[in-house]
């Protein structure tokens, strides 16, 4: 994976202003790992989607995030920072993504949900 340059990110931007949330990720995930076809970034299961897209930002904009948020009870605003690696999860192996489940005879496959799930 690449940091994305001024020049990506403002393309990133445009492509992405009208998209849906999950085609905007897509569309930053293909720009940082050009040789993925969209079809295989969908594929992926929506944490290691999610673990790329964290790991992305870390690159290109540095691993301190400042945060603004609402107090949902008192609507006040609330400013904290966080550092991507406090919120970074273990990746979790591709081999434990798919199960099989048998119910009286019957087999059922299990895998986590991927954007195009979504």
């Amino acid at each position: 994976m690449q940091p994305l340059t001024a020049a990506q990110l403002l393309q990133v931007w445009e492509a992405g202003e009208l998209q849906h949330p999950i085609d905007r990720a897509l569309t930053l995930l293909g720009s940082a790992l050009p040789g993925q076809t969209r079809a295989v970034l969908a594929s992926y299961s929506i944490g290691r989607r999610d673990a790329l897209l964290l790991s992305l930002r870390e690159l290109t904009l540095g691993s301190q995030m400042d945060c603004h948020s609402a107090c949902p009870a008192c609507s006040e605003p609330l400013e904290f920072s966080l550092n991507v690696r406090d919120i970074q999860a273990p990746p979790i192996p591709e081999s434990s993504i798919d199960h099989q489940l048998v119910i009286d005879r019957t087999t059922y496959r299990l895998r986590v949900p991927t954007s195009v799930d979504l």
